[in-house]
Formats: structure tokens, sequence, C-alpha cells
């Protein structure tokens, strides 16, 4: 199973001015995200393709989660171009202040998209939430 994000020390290594934005959220949210994807699909052919249990799916996934927020966070520590942004409560001024030496970002057309809601059964559902977008703006250097 092929899982791009985890390519972070390779596209640092031919992107070394790059800005790396970790984003995450509650653990238990993205598996339950996951597991609800293409309607369970995502979740039987990643369980077929890794070779395990489709049961043992979201203790996996819990393990690798683990694992490669740690793994992110330590390689970046001290890092000024890297942000673990908390996409369930954190702000999009925390990316403006970021980016901000390279890029002018009105923030005010920012708005979730793709929400995944928890129900109290624990099954999730994805209600896309729709609001303008602004395109990010390259500041003049000078």
């Amino acid at each position: 199973v092929f899982e791009g994000g985890r390519l972070f020390r390779e596209l640092h290594a031919e992107y070394e001015d790059a800005y790396f934005i970790l984003n995450t959220r509650p653990v238990e949210k993205w598996i339950a995200s996951r597991l609800a994807h293409m309607d369970g699909r995502y979740t039987r052919n990643f369980a077929e393709c890794a070779g395990v249990a489709e049961h043992k799916v979201a203790q996996l996934w819990r393990l690798q989660w683990d694992a490669h927020v740690d793994d992110v966070r330590k390689y970046f520590a001290g890092h000024n171009r890297f942000l673990a942004f908390d996409i369930e409560c954190d702000q999009p001024d925390a990316v403006k202040s970021l980016l901000a030496a390279d890029y002018d970002i009105n923030v005010i057309h920012w708005r979730k998209r793709n929400a995944t809601a928890i129900s109290e059964s624990g099954s999730a559902t994805s209600t896309p939430l729709t609001g303008a977008t602004d395109p990010i703006t390259k500041t003049p250097a000078g």
C-alpha cells in the first residue's frame, strides 16, 4: 500500500526550501473517516493489499498514525518552514503566518470542506461544506 505522505524526507531532500504542513485531527476521527471512505471499499482494498484481516485495519492505522506523526514531528523539529496543523481546532491564520514571507493569503475565504461527522454509533459521514476559496498569491520579491 502506497502512502504518499510518508515521503516527507525525500520531498524535503529534493525541495529544501519548501513549506511542510502536517495536517492532524483526533486519530479516532481520522480512522472513522478512512473506514467510511468509498462506502468501506477503501478499507477492504487496504486490508487486501496489506495482507491483514479487515477487522484489524483500524488497529494497524492507529499504529501507523502514531509512528508517522511522531516521525514527522521529530524530523522537522526546529524547522522554520514546518507547521503541525490540527484541522479541527487550528485557525487558518497559522498557515498564513507560516507562509507570510512568500505568500499573501486572504484567510477570510477559507472554509472547512468534507468534514467528517461521527454519529453516536461511531459511524462516519462526510458532509461537504461549501464556501468561496481565494487563491494564494505569491508575494512579490523585493
